[in-house]
């Protein structure tokens, strides 16, 4: 559009009337210069709320939302119980089965002789039952379990709460709450590890919950580990796939879940010192549990989890607090304090008087009854067997017998026979 500055002349001189003509004489020129463009009105832009930087994701059916949420609420209910499933059957089965075991498997007097010598209560058999049934109960209780069940519960009901989100905003691209705006954005690599460490914290964590369960072996303390575990899984496996390029992190991230974060703490520990050219510890003591019988690498993993690595340890040590801590056969425990109570006096020597019947502390108790009670039918072949026992060893019989009765008299092979009997 032109707009003139002056006055109009353009019109036709015949079109104009007198007075017009008067003022058209006196009008002055327009010039092509005063003519100024104006320019065109341009459509304001919306606010940066209303702009998409990206193409909009396909509209979803509102019919289609009620079944994503749906699949969204079972999958997340179902994950859940199947790896809090197990832990919740073993508080009401499998710990009424262990304390069972232990209660109903000890007479009167072994319940008396165990509190007398291991918590110096004073001996009264007619109140034993009571008192050791209030001592197992407020010490290794089913409510020990009930806070760490409750935790691993919580951690994971919400990993596959986000699990399952993830899975149904990556395949049907709509969820109940989004992860990520952009699944192509930056983000979408680092969310991928995540998802992956905690996919398969909870695969490696379940299988081994289901493990344990099946074996009546679970701790308080094991349920702490594996919330840990579920709690680390993510942070691990970002420091662990940082290592690789993208396409083996996914990978990585995965298996860092099936690797105990003690074990994984070893593992960098051992190469922080080889870096550093420090020498790396090793368990090279003499008196280590593994010499004993049915000692094997895992049990001694198991017993250092609570401290216990050394045959003096083992020798002295409550028997039925280190079955409930370790949830190993209370049967199993009471043959181990007995071999580490017979080794703390004989050493190696133990071994040598294995094939002879004389296995740990509860076999010399035995023996020794037996050559001390002239009305035992086995009472003759008790007094041949220990002076064969002393040369066998290399002692004198004298020597043998001092040692014999150090073992036989002590207050845990008392308790191991009232146990056994």
């Amino acid at each position: 559009m032109l707009v003139a500055t002056g006055s109009i002349s353009a019109v036709p001189a015949a079109a104009q009337s007198v007075p017009n003509r008067a003022m058209a004489a006196t009008a002055t020129p327009v010039s092509s210069a005063a003519i100024v463009p104006i320019a065109p009105q341009r459509r304001p832009e919306g606010p940066p709320e209303h702009r998409h930087p990206h193409p909009p994701q396909p509209q979803t059916p509102l019919a289609d939302k009620s079944v994503i949420t749906f699949a969204i609420l079972i999958t997340t209910v179902l994950g859940a119980f199947t790896a809090v499933g197990p832990i919740i059957f073993y508080l009401f089965d499998g710990w009424g089965w262990r304390r069972h075991v232990i209660v109903c498997s000890l007479s009167d007097q072994a319940k008396d002789k165990y509190l007398a010598t291991y918590h110096s209560e004073t001996s009264n058999p007619a109140t034993a039952t009571a008192r050791f049934t209030a001592f197992y109960d407020r010490w290794f209780g089913r409510g020990r379990l009930v806070v760490p069940t409750v935790l691993v519960a919580i951690i994971v009901t919400l990993y596959a709460f986000l699990l399952t989100c993830y899975a149904a905003q990556s395949i049907a691209h709509w969820s109940i709450i989004y992860l990520t705006e952009d699944p192509r954005g930056p983000t979408a690599h680092s969310l991928a590890v995540a998802a992956a460490a905690i996919a398969g914290a909870y695969v490696f964590v379940s299988l081994e919950a289901i493990g344990q369960v099946a074996r009546r072996d679970v701790a308080a303390e094991d349920l702490c580990f594996q919330a840990l575990r579920y709690m680390g899984c993510v942070p691990v496996a970002f420091a662990l796939s940082s290592l690789v390029k993208n396409d083996a992190a996914l990978i990585i991230a995965f298996a860092a879940g099936a690797f105990p974060l003690p074990m994984i703490a070893r593992i960098i520990r051992q190469d922080a010192q080889k870096r550093l050219g420090a020498a790396i510890a090793t368990d090279t003591q003499a008196d280590l549990i593994t010499k004993l019988v049915g000692v094997d690498d895992l049990v001694f993993e198991r017993m250092k989890e609570i401290g216990v690595t050394s045959i003096g340890q083992m020798a002295w040590a409550d028997p039925i607090s280190l079955t409930m801590r370790t949830n190993m056969g209370f049967m199993f425990m009471l043959d181990l304090v007995s071999q580490a109570l017979a080794w703390s006096y004989l050493g190696p020597k133990l071994e040598i008087l294995r094939p002879m019947g004389l296995r740990g502390a509860y076999e010399i108790r035995v023996l020794m009854n037996e050559a001390n009670d002239p009305a035992s039918p086995l009472n003759a072949n008790a007094l041949d067997v220990i002076p064969q026992a002393a040369e066998a060893v290399g002692l004198t019989l004298q020597q043998f017998l001092n040692v014999a009765h150090q073992v036989a008299d002590d207050a845990t092979a008392e308790f191991l026979v009232e146990a056994t009997q």
